[in-house]
């Protein structure tokens, strides 16, 4: 072989087979759960406390705010202005979001159920039980994301499976760099190519995205060591070698 290379460690490898992609899954869906356990322990502290009672919506608000870095982008708001009476005898008024259908449907002095939380009384549902259902909806959503971790790791686990079983005890061979492909991920500031050689079948391989500068001595027809290993080939400089 021309190159000796240490063997690139394992996480590296998976990072760069596109393990970043169910990683950044994770994050998702590691603040999606941490948000789904908030919710659902308040959902269990508030159960069985509520209480029903009657609202008299006095006002609609609007409330308009711009997107933070996107010009002429604007978010709306909708919350009603209620009053409604504890089985304590005290009233209460205060603003409660609701969705733009529910906005329009409702009209000022309408009165409507709304169920409030003994502890905390500007805790309200305009739909019983309607916290445990969010609780519910997260839930399946957590499920979800979840599935989507487990399959976006698959492709990535096979090739990284591949890479190591094809440097331990794949077919190494000297060949020669046909050309430089621009990578699809590369950017105009900071642009990244991938080297390309030929199997004995004349199928097409490609090196991991580098920088100009780490691919200029590997100009085409330059020879380079490479490994076989079923349907894939890989660059000894990206999976490197075992000794």
């Amino acid at each position: 072989m021309t190159d000796s290379v240490p063997p690139v460690p394992l996480f590296k490898l998976f990072w760069k087979l596109g393990g970043f992609i169910p990683l950044f899954m994770i994050g998702i869906w590691s603040v999606s759960l941490i948000v789904s356990i908030f919710v659902i322990l308040e959902e269990r502290q508030t159960n069985g406390k509520m209480k029903p009672s009657q609202a008299t919506v006095l006002s609609h608000l609007v409330s308009e705010t711009e997107e933070a870095g996107l010009r002429d982008v604007i978010s709306h708001t909708y919350n009603l202005e209620l009053r409604f009476q504890l089985q304590t005898g005290n009233e209460v008024r205060i603003y409660h979001p609701v969705g733009g259908l529910e906005f329009d449907r409702i009209k000022d002095g309408d009165v409507i159920p709304v169920w409030y939380s003994e502890d905390n009384p500007r805790l309200i549902e305009l739909t019983e039980g309607e916290r445990g259902k969010a609780a519910k909806v997260l839930i399946w959503v957590n499920s979800g994301i979840f599935l989507l971790v487990v399959l976006c790791c698959l492709p990535a686990l096979s090739k990284t499976r591949a890479a190591l079983r094809a440097r331990r005890r794949g077919d190494w061979q000297l060949v020669t760099v046909c050309d430089w492909k621009k990578s699809l991920t590369s950017s105009p500031v900071d642009q990244e190519y991938r080297l390309c050689w030929q199997g004995p079948d004349g199928q097409e391989f490609r090196s991991f995205p580098r920088g100009e500068s780490v691919l200029k001595p590997y100009r085409k027809g330059k020879k380079i060591d490479v490994v076989f290993e079923g349907k894939r080939s890989w660059w000894v400089q990206d999976i490197g070698q075992e000794f």
